[in-house]
């Protein structure tokens, strides 16, 4: 992992997908590149995993809830 950005959205009016959106876009506009992956907790995926054509999203248990730890391989 060369640089990586822990992103908080607690926002209860937007979707986990929106939430990551929104990450990656900050991420973007800081870094000058989209992340490979976003890692989110578990509880955060409802059994589904999320679909985007963005990022790569993973379940990872040390995440805490509605945190979103974006990074480039």
């Amino acid at each position: 992992m060369n640089v990586g950005m822990l992103w908080f959205d607690n926002d209860p009016r937007t979707t986990v997908l929106e939430k990551i959106d929104r990450a990656v876009v900050y991420y973007r506009s800081k870094y000058g590149y989209i992340p490979d992956i976003c890692f989110v907790n578990p509880s955060m995926l409802n059994e589904t995993p999320l679909l985007n054509p963005k990022v790569e999203v993973k379940p990872l248990p040390v995440i805490q809830p509605w945190n979103f730890w974006l990074v480039r391989k």
